[in-house]
């Protein structure tokens, strides 16, 4: 698989960058899912190549690219390489969030890989920055910090499945 989508993103760039984007979208599709460790750990230089290649050929900064290193940093996380999948999905939460709201899914997606990822490498503070500003909006606020001073963590924040409501946050306990 890797002399092929090798050879195939390096004809794609040859031929045009919008050819590079479109073949890079495909690839860049599956994510992996894997029945068990050893599948996911024999993928992992595919995914590497696939991200390295785009960033390369695109830049490093490419949509492309991004989306390669957030299906790397998702693999990573998976077979324990916490700091380097930490690293690869910070720099995909710091691409998206110049370009798109803080509640696009985009963003809520990559956060909560990062909110995952991080309390599996003990990095408390670093879940707590991540879900520092919810964007909740200002009546709300107040119930916010209530359920944050009694010790509560926020695990989540994304847009629920109706367009009733914008922002959902999701905490780690049961309200009374």
């Amino acid at each position: 698989a890797i002399p092929l989508a090798t050879g195939t993103l390096r004809a794609a760039a040859a031929e045009s960058p919008q050819k590079l984007t479109d073949v890079a979208r495909e690839l860049v599709r599956f994510q992996g899912f894997f029945n068990n460790t050893a599948e996911a750990s024999a993928s992992e230089p595919y995914f590497r190549t696939v991200h390295s290649l785009l960033a390369e050929l695109a830049g490093p900064q490419s949509p492309a690219a991004m989306a390669a290193a957030e299906n790397l940093g998702g693999l990573l996380g998976s077979l324990g390489k916490l700091d380097e999948a930490i690293a690869l999905r910070e720099a995909v939460l710091a691409h998206l969030m110049t370009r798109f709201p803080s509640d696009d899914s985009r963003v809520t997606t990559v956060r909560n890989g990062l909110s995952i990822l991080y309390p599996r490498a003990r990095n408390v503070a670093k879940l707590q920055e991540l879900y520092q500003d919810t964007g909740l909006c200002e009546h709300l606020r107040a119930a916010e910090k209530y359920v944050r001073d009694s010790g509560a963590r926020v695990v989540s924040v994304g847009r629920p499945w109706s367009d009733n409501c914008r922002t959902w946050v999701y905490f780690d306990t049961v309200l009374d």
